[in-house]
């Protein structure tokens, strides 16, 4: 069955799409027998949409989101809701990589201990992807922070943040997580968050300038062919 409720939160207007079935369970009757009764099993709901209708109206990217119950969502239910799967999945991982940034600042973890967390929320969150595996947010907190899961379920789980599960990670959208990009008209570059703890690419913040260490032969040989560099 179906349900759709309206709520109001911090000022904006929401609209709960959720799927819930039926339950069988035992019930005592007045004459100490036992009978058959069905209820809702809220406990267990599969999957919720989540609208965000003020956002919604003034146009905004950003006003759906998905709560992943027992069960994955399906393609319907996403369909039903006139979402475009391929656009929403990039869109997810992009914003569960910004709130995985976040938490490292947040818990306040050294360069090495941040670049190792996102390193491995990387290897986590391909193997999600290579194996069409949908993101379940208490799976990838136990892999993750085995001592503490909790701390970061919770940091996830923050309605605030509007992080969707049940959806199939991004692959390219994963890149963000170790790898920092920029271009100009001039260059473009592209280097990883442990080329700077092993400072293979040194800042200098002062000059605003990029140092990069252990240039390959193969770039030096290029550039003197081409007359940029002199022996």
């Amino acid at each position: 069955m179906c349900f759709f409720a309206h709520f109001r939160r911090d000022g904006s207007d929401f609209m709960l799409v959720t799927v819930v079935t039926d339950k069988l369970s035992a019930a005592l009757t007045k004459n100490h027998g036992m009978e058959d009764v069905e209820h809702l099993d809220l406990d267990g709901f599969r999957f919720a949409g989540r609208i965000n209708l003020t956002a919604w109206a003034d146009k905004q990217d950003r006003y759906l989101s998905f709560l992943k119950g027992k069960g994955s969502i399906s393609d319907y239910f996403r369909d039903f809701l006139g979402c475009d799967s391929a656009v929403l999945e990039r869109k997810d991982t992009q914003s569960l990589v910004d709130a995985l940034k976040e938490f490292t600042l947040t818990e306040k973890m050294v360069d090495t201990e941040a670049t190792a967390f996102l390193s491995d929320a990387l290897d986590y969150l391909g193997k999600a992807n290579k194996a069409k595996e949908p993101v379940d947010f208490e799976a990838m907190a136990n892999r993750l922070m085995p001592k503490e899961p909790g701390r970061l379920s919770k940091f996830l789980a923050n309605t605030d943040r509007q992080l969707n599960e049940g959806y199939v990670p991004n692959a390219s959208a994963l890149k963000a997580l170790v790898k920092v990009t920029a271009k100009t008209k001039m260059w473009s570059v592209e280097f990883t968050r442990e080329a700077i703890d092993q400072s293979k690419v040194v800042f200098d913040k002062d000059k605003k300038s990029l140092t990069l260490m252990d240039v390959p032969d193969e770039l030096i040989n290029q550039m003197r062919a081409e007359g940029m560099i002199s022996d």
